[in-house]
């Protein structure tokens, strides 16, 4: 579309630019949102949505016993708002979420019931900021077999303060309520290192578009894409 601007259409079919210019939506004439939107359809041509040969990622086979944690690692968050999730372990109890510092100390532990698999924290009295914390989750039927470490930061307040008035200016210009407003938010937040927050807008969009494999594609490929950008730190 002209100008960076992006539709979302519900039904397959040909159309024609000037029937596609006549759709307004909240975010066209928004600059953040207008950066992201090259972003999320990069991402889907990149992965083949839409095309015949498009491959959607398959199941991963993994222990049965340990749930394997689905926030990439070294994810940056909002010290109040920490989001950490992990996959469902068939038949489990209930699952236990414990949080290290640098130095192996435990500083926090939290259970939740089966029907969770995700958690948000405030973790503001408990951590420092740019400082590599890890965590790890295990059912409480086996709580000695957890999953692997893996790394999280908090921002400064700087620069959380900062990123949170560019999310304010982008959410007022979105519908948060479509798969596309979705999107947008999930790149913004991938393209400032904010990665539990970028999952959890892409699972959103792929449930409320689930027939649309862009969005699927977002958020398997999240991980991969991150792995790509990672800087090593020291286990």
């Amino acid at each position: 579309m002209p100008g960076n601007k992006a539709r979302e259409l519900k039904e397959p079919g040909i159309y024609s630019i000037n029937q596609l210019l006549t759709q307004t939506t909240k975010a066209d004439n928004n600059p953040y949102a207008a950066r992201y939107t090259g972003y999320v359809l990069n991402q889907a041509i990149a992965s083949g949505a839409g095309r015949p040969t498009g491959k959607t990622l398959g199941a991963v086979t993994r222990s049965t016993m340990a749930p394997s944690p689905l926030t990439p690692a070294q994810a940056a968050f909002f010290a109040e708002k920490v989001i950490l999730q992990w996959d469902r372990v068939p038949g489990s109890e209930g699952y236990r979420v414990e949080i290290l510092d640098e130095t192996g100390q435990v500083i926090h532990t939290e259970e939740v019931s089966a029907d969770r698999h995700r958690i948000e924290l405030n973790l503001t009295s408990k951590v420092k900021p740019n400082t590599c914390y890890y965590w790890s989750v295990s059912t409480r039927r086996y709580p000695t077999i957890k999953s692997n470490r893996t790394c999280f930061k908090v921002l400064p307040s700087d620069k959380a303060q900062a990123l949170k008035n560019e999310e304010q200016e982008l959410l007022r210009t979105l519908d948060t309520q479509t798969a596309l407003g979705q999107a947008l938010l999930g790149a913004f937040y991938e393209q400032n290192g904010l990665y539990g927050y970028a999952l959890n807008a892409y699972q959103q969009a792929a449930a409320l578009e689930p027939n649309a494999e862009g969005y699927a594609e977002l958020r398997d490929g999240l991980s991969q894409r991150v792995v790509k950008n990672l800087t090593p730190v020291k286990e």
